[in-house]
């Protein structure tokens, strides 16, 4: 194990081999299990709900204190039921950018059981999940013979430290052939976008802690919609916003649409009229605005961005549906446009669109 005394401040000592700095909340234990450090997974790995949101914080905040005073870090699964492809991810990319930066630790996992009652793991969705993703293979966890479950199995993942358009196009050739090319165009042009603001602006100068400056994409089907996601691990919009724009271009984007606030939400918003990125590059769109144009191509589609600690999602014209509980409608949007605003953070940016299947093979 690592030295057994830690600094605070200065002059100050923790403890030997703490598990963790503070008990965050209660549906989150830790505790020490044969000499490892173990920290209990929520029982609904979501960040759609606002509850559901900030127990996920919560445990990625436990999970980065306990990486700072110990080797090796077991993850129990035991009472998960849920797990979305969002959260997934996002866990995805924490473990990794964690072993990372922490050159000693390595992790393992206990997952849930078979067991009866209001919530079956019959199917072993929740391991079926993390097999998929790579999870067992990043942390180096032998895996059981492979799990079949129709929808899992379509999804697809990848990552990277540059804008590298043949990795978007990677995945989006997994899809379905009878997704029209010109659908597949508009969904390259918004992971471009996001894949290349994750290297170029996410990330700030010499950042010790994520020096690849990286994001990671999930695709994946089912059988009525495709869902598109892109995460990074950086400073988050809202701090990236005002520091890579001018002032003036942001008060007129404010005034322009009616953006009254100054919360993360709000920034988000205002981020996806940004037309045109810095760097202007050749292979690159129009910034913020390719990010949201998929729900302009596609009627029913629903874009969400979340960064530290808000969230702004936009509808289709034609989408149907209300939004979960924490979730404010934005005046003069015709009910299409949405924000919130969370007590915890998501230490990064996750992008995601949700789109009809149907649409996308017109």
């Amino acid at each position: 194990m690592r030295s057994n005394r830690a600094t605070k401040g200065t002059g100050a000592a923790i403890d030997a081999n703490p598990i963790y700095l503070k008990p965050f909340s209660g549906e989150l234990k830790a505790r020490r299990h044969h000499g490892d450090a173990k920290l209990q997974v929520p029982a609904k790995l979501d960040l759609y709900s606002k509850p559901n949101f900030e127990t996920y914080s919560r445990f990625i905040r436990n999970l980065r204190d306990m990486a700072k005073y110990n080797e090796r870090i077991i993850l129990c699964f035991r009472h998960t039921h849920r797990i979305t492809a969002a959260a997934a991810l996002r866990l995805l990319a924490e473990v990794e950018s964690l072993q990372t930066s922490h050159e000693k630790l390595s992790f393992g996992c206990s997952i849930p059981p078979k067991r009866r009652g209001k919530y079956k793991n019959s199917d072993r969705v929740i391991e079926a999940v993390l097999q998929q993703i790579g999870f067992f293979t990043l942390i180096g966890q032998p895996e059981r013979a492979p799990i079949k479950q129709v929808d899992i199995t379509r999804w697809k993942q990848s990552s990277g430290s540059l804008a590298d358009g043949s990795l978007a196009a990677g995945l989006l050739n997994s899809l379905p052939t009878s997704i029209s090319k010109k659908s597949k165009a508009h969904l390259y042009k918004g992971a471009i976008e996001a894949m290349a603001n994750s290297v170029d602006h996410a990330y700030p100068q010499n950042d010790s802690e994520h020096p690849e400056r990286k994001w990671w994409m999930l695709v994946g089907t089912t059988s009525d919609k495709i869902t598109l996601l892109v995460c990074d691990l950086g400073v988050g919009i809202p701090v990236t916003l005002p520091m890579k724009h001018p002032e003036s271009l942001l008060k007129s984007i404010f005034q322009r649409f009616g953006i009254l606030g100054n919360a993360d939400a709000d920034l988000i918003h205002a981020s996806t009229f940004i037309k045109r990125s810095r760097t202007n590059q050749t292979h690159r769109g129009k910034g913020g605005a390719d990010i949201r144009s998929i729900t302009e191509h596609f009627p029913t589609a629903l874009l969400s961005i979340r960064s530290n600690r808000g969230c702004y999602v936009v509808a289709g014209p034609q989408r149907e549906g209300s939004m979960a509980d924490g979730y404010k409608e934005i005046p003069d949007t015709d009910g299409r446009e949405w924000s919130a605003s969370y007590n915890g953070s998501i230490f990064g940016t996750l992008i995601e669109w949700t789109v009809s299947l149907k649409e996308l093979e017109k």
